[in-house]
């Protein structure tokens, strides 16, 4: 914490507290790396955060209508009383009207005004600072384009015009109209950068990082004698069942588990014997429930989307001390041979092979000095040096 005061004394040449006002996924849901860097920045700095609505209309899933249930009723309670647990005290958090069709130009003209009211809450709240704005959604420009006074920053998570469900000409010009009205940008996969190719703004490099506190120093604790093989995180299009499949089934004395919300048809693997579905678990019990796991696992479809991806599980792995085998996914790049990486099932049940057989103290440890090497906490520090260059024009 001292370091990001240390950057706070840094960023006041003007003699202004800077603070932000945050569009990004609802506060507390599930922690992004948004909200990851902004739970440590809060300590310092004031914050108006901003749950926003997504960049695609909602379909008729279960998973859709939930949502968009309990969006219809954050509306209608006090901003703070959205999240359950106490906000820090530099903390507000906003759930404005926002209507989720996005293209439209009537609806996109009455959410840019709708978002923009945060805004004006943080300037009036914290006159005399220096207000600045993030988002790490494409669908602010119409926000951002209304204070064009203010540092604004985009905090590019995801090549979101590959995104499932989602319009690809919308988002491309949702998308075109942020950059347009950015002053600098962040993405968290080298890939991304090239979003930028035809915009003055020169994009930095932030990769994610890891909560060393809630995932490292957890005792493994081995499942049973059987070799555990697990993955969390949500089952989506991108998830390779072929990989898993070929591995249960040339390996009946392995066990996997596969944690997290199924989007997908998984019929093939629930008929196997040593596979199962446990649903989500909270991020709370993430930790506990993935040290019973002997190898960490990241299945990916290498897409236009996956080669975009820097997945936050990979770091979250290696914090509990495991081996992780996954697809060569370029954002992976980063961790260097820590990541054993195949794209076959052939490769991927080797790759498996290798690291129950090579597991040790000595790797266990690498493992647990890379995360180290990437808590949040440094990353908030290099975040807040990446945003606190040049004050508002």
């Amino acid at each position: 914490m001292e370091e990001l005061a240390s950057h706070r004394q840094q960023e006041q040449g003007d003699d202004r507290d800077v603070s932000f006002v945050v569009f990004s996924d609802d506060w507390g849901r599930h922690p992004s790396s948004c909200e990851h860097i902004f739970r440590r920045i809060v300590g310092t700095h004031r914050v108006v955060w901003v749950n926003t609505m997504g960049f695609r209309a909602p379909n008729f899933s279960l998973a859709d209508l939930r949502r968009s249930a309990n969006k219809i009723q954050s509306w209608f309670r006090k901003p703070d009383a959205t999240v359950a647990e106490p906000l820090p005290p530099n903390l507000e958090v906003f759930s404005p009207l926002i209507l989720p069709f996005p293209g439209n130009r009537a609806c996109d003209s009455f959410n840019a005004r709708s978002m923009a009211n945060p805004v004006k809450h943080a300037l009036q709240k914290f006159a005399g600072d220096d207000v600045r704005l993030v988002t790490s959604l494409p669908n602010l420009g119409g926000v951002f384009r209304q204070f064009p006074n203010l540092r604004r920053y985009y905090y590019c998570v995801d090549d979101f015009l590959q995104w499932p469900g989602a319009n690809p000409a919308v988002v491309g010009a949702m998308e075109s109209e942020l950059i347009e009205h950015c002053d600098a940008a962040i993405v968290t996969a080298r890939s991304l950068q090239d979003k930028f190719d035809r915009s003055p703004i020169e994009p930095e490099y932030l990769g994610h990082g890891v909560d060393c506190g809630h995932f490292d120093g957890l005792a493994r604790e081995r499942a049973a004698d059987r070799p555990l093989i697990g993955f969390f995180g949500e089952v989506r299009d991108w998830f390779a069942s072929d990989l898993i499949e070929a591995a249960a089934t040339q390996h009946p004395d392995w066990d996997f588990e596969i944690i997290g919300r199924i989007q997908i048809d998984v019929s093939v693997l629930e008929a196997l014997p040593n596979v199962r579905f446990t649903g989500p678990v909270p991020y709370p019990d993430l930790p506990r429930a993935a040290a019973r796991f002997d190898v960490g696992l990241i299945p990916y479809r290498l897409t236009s989307l996956t080669r975009a991806i820097n997945p936050l599980k990979g770091l979250e792995y290696l914090a509990l001390g495991l081996p992780v085998v996954a697809t060569p996914l370029p954002a992976l790049d980063d961790l260097g041979d820590l990541i054993l990486r195949a794209d076959e099932p052939g490769s991927f049940v080797n790759a498996i092979e290798r690291a129950l057989a090579d597991d040790g103290p000595g790797l266990r440890e690498k493992r647990l000095a890379c995360a180290r090497g990437h808590d949040w906490e440094e990353v908030a520090g290099r975040f807040l040096e990446l945003v606190g260059e040049g004050a508002p024009a």
